[in-house]
């Protein structure tokens, strides 16, 4: 069995991981973990959604959590 590797992608680097996952599967079973919040401020603002954060974290509300469900669908696509 080959040996696992956590690791953790941040929304900014989504696309250069997913170039790079298949090759570190070869020798390791990968575990991705990524954000996408880059990407989900973006889709906010697009629909003009105010995104609210107390202390760096984001407020999610019902309006919110449909663009973050839809960011990170599209993220999981990605890697």
């Amino acid at each position: 069995m080959k040996p696992t590797a956590v690791i953790k992608i941040g929304g900014s680097s989504i696309a250069e991981a997913a170039k790079r996952l298949p090759l570190l599967s070869k020798k390791l079973r990968i575990v991705a973990l990524h954000g996408a919040g880059i990407q989900i401020d973006r889709a906010l603002a697009r629909k003009g959604i105010k995104t609210r954060k107390i202390k760096g974290l984001r407020v999610t509300s019902m309006e919110t959590l449909r663009v973050v469900i839809e960011e990170m669908e599209k993220a999981n696509r990605l890697i």
